[in-house]
């Protein structure tokens, strides 16, 4: 069956491999990138509405993101955040709290929704250490998965993009953006995925901040299948 909207969004993400959070310009707010994972979703989703680059200065800015000299925690942008830029730009896009995984899956058929997972919940690109909590990418679907084996396990912004049937197999396509670091010099387009796989990624939002079911970003009309 075509699927226009994600046809649109995954071509956005083969045709622009400095959509990742490391390697860009522009990313001081960020620490070159280092916070930089929801602003690097919302950088797609201007690209996919509007065709419009931004920088993640840019959002920092509109979003009223604070810059290093504030932000010694290195946090991360926040909901509230996010909602400002989203209002600035006209991104036709709210929050939601408590839609289970496949409520966010179906959102994608209006256009691509950013989602809150626990990194190492996110299918592992490749084996290292101890065996990955979500599976890897090989024979297990995952296209190229989450690269960071070691160390961080935090809050991590991630896009759906959309899903489809490949060989009978239900599969899921989603942009993860902590690519393009010198550790991490890969800039993978897109990742695939199993239905089961991504749902326990968005679901282990809950056992960061047990307030809510799911952290989701998501679209408030249709995109346009075509520019």
């Amino acid at each position: 069956m075509s699927k226009p909207i994600l046809d649109r969004a995954l071509a956005l993400c083969r045709e622009n491999p400095w959509l990742q959070q490391f390697g860009q310009t522009g990313d001081v707010s960020t620490f070159g990138g280092a916070t930089g994972c929801t602003h690097t979703i919302l950088q797609l989703l201007m690209m996919l509405w509007y065709g419009h680059r931004m920088t993640h200065d840019e959002i920092s800015n509109l979003a009223g993101y604070p810059w290093p000299a504030q932000n010694p925690t290195r946090r991360g942008l926040r909901n509230t955040e996010a909602e400002t830029f989203c209002e600035f730009v006209e991104l036709p896009y709210q929050w939601e709290y408590a839609l289970t995984p496949s409520q966010i899956l179906q959102a994608t058929l209006k256009a691509p929704v950013l989602v809150g997972v626990k990194y190492k919940d996110w299918p592992a690109a490749r084996s290292q250490g101890t065996p990955p909590r979500n599976g890897w990418r090989n024979g297990n679907a995952s296209r190229y998965g989450a690269a960071q084996p070691f160390g961080f396990d935090g809050g991590h912004a991630v896009a759906a993009l959309g899903y489809q049937t490949v060989d009978g197999t239900a599969l899921v396509y989603a942009k993860e953006p902590n690519h393009g670091s010198p550790a991490r010099p890969k800039r993978p387009d897109y990742d695939t995925m199993t239905t089961g796989q991504f749902y326990r990624a968005a679901a282990s939002w809950k056992s960061l901040y047990p307030g809510g079911m799911t952290y989701a970003l998501i679209p408030t009309r249709k995109l346009e299948a075509t520019a």
